[in-house]
């Protein structure tokens, strides 16, 4: 990052934000009830839940089709749950298409990070809010198929405290029967502080979970099962099981087993454990250990079991045989925080998002193409195959869900400009090097976090200069970011942060 200084004296400020994550653990094999449940403060009522189409239409972006023109998101996940929408982090953490319709959970940032979450439903060109869960953002959705019934986790509950414990005495689980539209909330996970994912099975439906011993302070990653649909629950594993001193955060059914993401200390990386024998006894696989990625969903392609590496830019794949092969991403990263980044068209090609705000397609794991190149931050993906469509949202204040036709032709992005900056008389002047044709996006922000750009975006320009008039000697920081853009607009990769920052300084004693 370029610093221009306007008086005597430079500030770096680096900011961590981190969410207070806890785990736990429990008796193993012990039977639980549902306790009672308290009612959400807020629900969406017939005067909000659905979303208005009358805001001020999204800029396009080449190759998508905007889900819901008109519609603001963030307003109306604020009217129908009372939380106000994160600046960075508020966005659509997961799809679910269900025949017509298209299942959507909201949150109102980061899982576990803050209060707020919402659970939707796009039918007939309509998005309904129909439930707000009791918890800190939205994670996932598990379909059971068989019984037509929609499961999701609760990732943080935000319940009220039980007499002489915490929120975190249970944790939760939600049933959706789409047929009747109707919720089912199961507070009844001992010790369960985050439920990070479910799956359903024909031997039952298990959940993956982080808990606490009774003491919120000495932690575990667990396994359950429930033969009831969730009505109760059977622990099969904890840490001593090997699957997570620390976390357990996702678990998949794939080729007669299961497996988990696991870590053992916070912010420290995950592995994988495959038990075959129903969830109760777990192997740590070496492949895997200390160089999985913990926050993105496990994911089934090609036969293949697929983890994102923890550096992000790859994919370790297993094979039904067992064998595990290393995918390098050429050039670019999965995006961060991002649970839900892939998904497989009705062709069977996968997509992912990128940290460079891009949609890009493989059939081989290794050859990508791009078919979105964007100033949004997309982090969750789904395929819906009533509408032959990719589902893609993104994140931020502006976050909107897109359509993305498979039949789209791939764009070729144009080259980012390499900016720099200088002070002339009270004005920021901005400098690069130009090329034919294109033009030139700049992003303003007071703050040097740029998640989601397309909310940041001030001015477009042409040429190789833009000058940000009177600001130089304003006390504060400004902070820029300049992406080129061509004419079918297609943008740039990232460039390099610039700022400014002035103070005023005042006379000693």
């Amino acid at each position: 990052m370029q610093i221009i200084t306007t008086l005597l004296l430079t500030l770096i400020f680096l900011v961590s934000c981190q969410a207070n994550i806890l785990t736990s653990k429990a008796q193993r094999a012990l039977h639980l009830g549902t306790p009672p449940t308290p009612t959400p403060i807020r629900q969406p009522s017939a005067s909000t839940s659905t979303c208005s189409t009358t805001a001020q239409l999204a800029e396009p972006v080449h190759n998508l089709q905007d889900l819901l023109s008109g519609c603001n998101y963030a307003g109306w996940f604020e009217d129908n749950t009372g939380y106000q929408p994160d600046q960075s982090y508020f966005g659509n953490y997961a799809l679910l298409p269900w025949n017509t319709d298209l299942y959507l959970g909201f949150g109102k940032a980061r899982p576990g990070e803050f209060n707020g979450s919402l659970f939707a439903k796009f039918q007939n060109e309509t998005l309904t809010a129909i439930y707000q869960p009791s918890e800190q953002g939205f994670i996932d959705m598990t379909p059971d198929y068989a019984e037509s019934i929609i499961h999701f986790p609760g990732p943080d509950p935000t319940d009220p405290a039980q007499s002489g414990g915490s929120q975190w005495d249970w944790g939760n689980t939600y049933v959706y029967t789409p047929t009747v539209s109707s919720i089912t909330k199961h507070r009844n996970l001992p010790n369960v502080i985050h439920t990070w994912g479910e799956e359903s099975t024909a031997e039952g439906l298990y959940a993956a979970v982080s808990s606490h011993q009774g003491d919120y302070k000495t932690w575990t990653g667990e396994v359950f099962r429930s033969d009831d649909l969730g009505d109760s629950w059977t622990r099969l594993a904890n840490k001593d099981e090997g699957i997570g001193v620390y976390r357990t955060y996702d678990i998949i059914d794939f080729n007669n087993a299961l497996y988990v993401i696991w870590n053992d200390w916070l912010n420290g990386p995950c592995g994988i454990s495959r038990s075959t024998d129903g969830g109760y006894h777990w192997t740590r696989l070496s492949d895997f250990s200390y160089l999985t990625n913990c926050r993105s969903r496990l994911f089934v392609y090609n036969n293949q079991l697929l983890a994102l590496k923890v550096s992000q830019d790859g994919i370790l794949a297993l094979n039904s045989s067992g064998v595990v092969t290393s995918h390098a991403f050429p050039g670019f990263q999965v995006q961060s925080w991002a649970y839900n980044p892939f998904a497989i068209d009705g062709q069977d090609r996968l997509y992912m998002v990128t940290e460079d705000d891009r949609i890009v397609r493989t059939t081989d794991l290794d050859t990508w193409q791009t078919l979105v190149a964007s100033d949004r931050d997309f982090i969750t993906l789904s395929y819906w195959p009533d509408q032959d469509a990719i589902i893609a949202g993104d994140r931020g204040l502006a976050g909107r869900i897109w359509r993305l036709d498979p039949d789209a032709s791939p764009v070729t992005q144009p080259p980012a400009p390499v900016p720099s900056m200088m002070v002339a008389g009270g004005d920021v002047v901005i400098n690069w090097d130009p090329a034919t044709s294109l033009t030139y996006r700049i992003y303003r922000n007071s703050q040097p976090e740029f998640i989601g750009p397309v909310q940041y975006f001030h001015e477009s320009a042409n040429g190789n200069r833009w000058t940000d008039a009177g600001v130089a000697q304003e006390v504060g920081a400004i902070y820029y970011q300049v992406r080129s853009q061509n004419t079918p607009g297609d943008i740039s990769d990232v460039t390099k942060t610039l700022g400014k920052f002035s103070f005023a300084i005042e006379p000693g004693m």
